[in-house]
């Protein structure tokens, strides 16, 4: 080999190696590069306070993933400095969780996180309130303390104005008498007690004493309605009374096959003064379905039965109890009954909604109003060939009527049965035959109502604004086909309503507040201050400024 080819040689394999050391220097900085970098981290305090909180649980899931899948969810504890942070994230969306034990997150609960190559680091403020607790001591008539009663806190919520009853926990008293309900939310609460014959054999329900509603009545509508801050303690005493000469004895039968339903539930709860309540007693019939009720206040009730299983048949009886006398009642239990009818709109609707409005699975939706006895709702999808439905197995009772997945700007504009057209959308399911003669119809004039929230009644945002919700409100009393209507924004406040009705509304958001609060009388004055007003015409794009009223209304 000459001298010159040599060199040749040479030169080829020096070559050769540098370009394998760029090609191994460009792979391990692009590796490097494509590596997930995304970070998240913030820090959680207290909303009262501000004080940082140490030990919360902070969890983090990527999107679009199986929620239990392993290694699709991590988490992290928030150290003395209420900081935690996540790193090593590839891009995508994410959710992420806090809790902490004696705290609610409130709206703050679940929090929407997108990363991109460009966007790779988000920092996040978790505010937490101090839950509420409900303590004291329960006595029974002669003033002894009451072991084993049964201490339960109802909230007042509001639904159109309206209020009704909502157990929210309980607890049994100790040794002592003496109870503690906590990790409450803030709000209205009533609070009452019981005291169960511990040896009833079954098929009995026997009250040891009376029942009673904080200060001393008998039933929940008469009670206080206690208000109860975030972080507050309050402490009460109870003191049951003698029990009431009252006696109720039943049977529950399968109207289906006429023989005794065994080991159905049944349910007794006081009815009166505009307050649907879910205070009340259940006990479960014995094989031959006959059941005992021992010691309930004179008043009038309803009875609720329903058979074990997924198949559920329910039954309710309205009895009016009076003291020193035995009422006999028979239930019989059945399917329900069936709801039937048909989804229509005008022949002038586009050609082009009406398609996309074939293609979706729309349902038809019954949900049970406060005082229902069912506590299911009932949906079913429409039949393609004509559009009609049927619902199966409904319970006796009163259902606000809704459609379900409909396209943008498509919204139910009436109920119509027997060929008139109801007050609003609610239709009441008796004991008797089948509702077959209902039509649901739908417009295709809805808007499109988007914008920002604002700190403050307007101009720009002080900050950042943390998670909450913009509600929509109608204005019009008579205009009961407009619901109320509400939708979490985004960190950054953005939020976007489709298919809203024609109408005049007011709209405002909360990060703070349970929209239902703002349903109390108490309260609609205050709100009515600070509320936006907005007119809504067919087929409008509205873009509109949303003000945070937090810091403006002033309540807690």
């Amino acid at each position: 080999m000459t001298q010159k080819r040599k060199l040749i040689l040479l030169a080829g394999l020096a070559f050769a190696v540098f370009l394998q050391f760029e090609n191994t220097t460009w792979a391990a900085a692009r590796s490097e590069q494509d590596k997930p970098n995304g970070k998240v981290g913030g820090v959680v305090i207290s909303a009262q306070t501000g004080e940082f909180l140490k030990g919360a649980l902070v969890s983090l899931r990527l999107l679009g993933e199986v929620r239990n899948d392993e290694g699709r969810m991590i988490t992290t504890v928030s150290g003395p400095d209420g900081r935690y942070h996540f790193t090593g994230l590839p891009a995508g969306s994410y959710e992420l969780s806090t809790s902490k034990s004696g705290y609610h997150p409130r709206f703050s609960s679940r929090q929407r996180i997108t990363l991109t190559p460009e966007k790779s680091t988000t920092t996040l403020v978790t505010r937490m309130w101090r839950t509420a607790v409900i303590a004291g001591l329960v006595r029974d008539p002669d003033g002894e303390p009451s072991p084993g009663a049964r201490v339960s806190a109802y909230r007042v919520n509001y639904r159109d104005g309206e209020p009704f009853l909502q157990r929210e926990s309980s607890a049994l008293t100790d040794d002592l008498g003496e109870f503690r309900i906590f990790d409450l939310a803030a709000g209205k609460y009533t609070v009452g007690a019981s005291l169960k014959l511990r040896e009833a054999p079954q098929g009995v329900l026997a009250l040891e004493f009376g029942s009673v509603f904080y200060p001393n009545a008998t039933l929940p509508s008469q009670a206080a309605r206690m208000k109860l801050a975030w972080g507050e303690e309050l402490e009460i005493d109870l003191d049951l009374l003698p029990a009431p000469v009252t006696l109720i004895a039943g049977v529950v039968l399968d109207e289906a096959t006429g023989r005794a339903c065994d080991r159905c539930s049944v349910w007794a709860s006081s009815m009166g003064n505009n307050l649907p309540a879910a205070a009340g007693h259940s006990v479960r019939t014995r094989e031959d379905g006959h059941f005992v009720i021992r010691g309930l206040v004179p008043a009038t009730y309803r009875l609720t039965a329903s058979s074990p299983g997924r198949q559920q048949r329910m039954a309710s009886h309205e009895i009016q109890l009076g003291e020193g006398r035995i009422e006999e009642v028979t239930i019989a239990v059945d399917a329900g009954r069936e709801v039937a009818g048909v989804v229509d709109w005008d022949v002038s609707a586009p050609d082009a909604m009406v398609e996309e409005l074939r293609s979706r699975e729309v349902s038809v939706l019954l949900s049970p109003e406060p005082g229902n006895p069912s506590r299911m709702s009932r949906s079913e999808p429409i039949k393609a060939a004509d559009n009609s439905f049927v619902l199966k197995n409904v319970p006796p009772g009163a259902y606000r009527v809704r459609v379900a997945s409909l396209p943008p700007q498509v919204y139910l504009e009436a109920v119509l049965l027997s060929g008139r057209k109801l007050d609003e959308p609610r239709i009441v399911v008796e004991d008797g035959p089948m509702i077959n003669r209902i039509r649901l119809t739908l417009a295709f004039d809805g808007a499109t109502v988007h914008g920002r929230v604002i700190a403050g009644k307007s101009g720009d945002n002080d900050g950042p604004i943390l998670p909450g919700t913009v509600v929509l409100v109608p204005r019009a009393r008579n205009s009961n086909y407009l619901a109320r209507t509400k939708i979490r924004y985004s960190a950054g406040g953005s939020f976007s309503f489709d298919s809203v009705p024609p109408g005049l509304y007011g709209i405002f958001a909360t990060a703070q507040h349970d929209p239902a609060e703002f349903e109390a009388p108490e309260l609609r004055t205050s709100l009515e201050k600070v509320v936006r007003h907005i007119r809504i015409d067919p087929h409008e794009r509205m873009n509109v400024e949303v003000p945070l009223i937090d810091s403006v209304i002033g309540i807690d």
